[in-house]
């Protein structure tokens, strides 16, 4: 199976309970701006509950955060995690376009939230979580040095929380007749590969090979 990256980096967030828009255009307001775009935008609740009778459990960097709404701009590469310039660019502005094209916060307190986010790639009040997220197939050592709150996720992390979660509930997931192409292909190579190391060789995520995914690392 081949999944492009950013299509496991949406079933990844999916799965984990996240409200999800792939490719959000910031658009240029003026002729002399640029338009850049969002790989993944996300949004997810706090008292977030999938499957009552046996609760599912969420990746644990989503969870250890409390009573807070999380919003994560998401980053993904091909390869090293990396995050582009746009996102730590004050004088772009491209902050400030996002959090107020979301509405998930006043306009009172934009400016300092976006400053947060340019500097550390996080904010945190008592009732909101918002976070820029790395993903990609190896961790880049800089951003930890640089942006040590900035969670770096890795293809081979990714890869083991889906297959974890449809193991387990493979019967819970067996209707999924409205799930896109990469949703059902997931379910049907994980059905036909419960093992994880099977599963891992037969995914490949872009155009390299399975055996080359990457590796969980520090700050996951």
């Amino acid at each position: 199976m081949k999944i492009d990256p950013e299509c496991l980096a949406y079933w990844y967030l999916r799965l984990n309970g996240f409200l999800t828009i792939t490719n959000f255009l910031v658009h240029a307001e003026t002729k002399r701006d640029r338009s850049t775009e969002v790989d993944i935008l996300a949004v997810r609740f706090p008292f977030r509950a999938e499957n009552l009778t046996r609760p599912m459990i969420d990746d644990k960097i989503f969870t250890e955060h409390g009573e807070r709404i999380c919003l994560v701009i998401a980053e993904v590469k091909s390869g090293r995690c990396e995050l582009n310039g746009p996102w730590r660019d004050p004088k772009a502005r491209n902050m400030e376009k996002v959090l107020a094209a979301i509405g998930m916060l006043p306009q009172s307190c934009m400016r300092t939230v976006a400053d947060s986010l340019y500097q550390s790639g996080y904010f945190q009040d008592d009732k909101h979580l918002l976070s820029l997220l790395c993903i990609g197939r190896y961790p880049n050592e800089a951003l930890l040095d640089s942006l040590s709150l900035v969670h770096q996720v890795t293809f081979d992390h990714m890869l083991r929380f889906i297959h974890g979660r449809l193991v387990e509930y493979l019967n819970v997931k067996v209707q999924h007749e409205q799930w896109d192409r990469d949703g059902k292909a997931l379910w049907d190579t994980v059905n036909s590969n419960p093992g994880i190391e099977d599963f891992l060789r037969v995914v490949c995520v872009g155009n390299m090979e399975c055996s080359t995914n990457g590796r969980l690392e520090k700050g996951q």
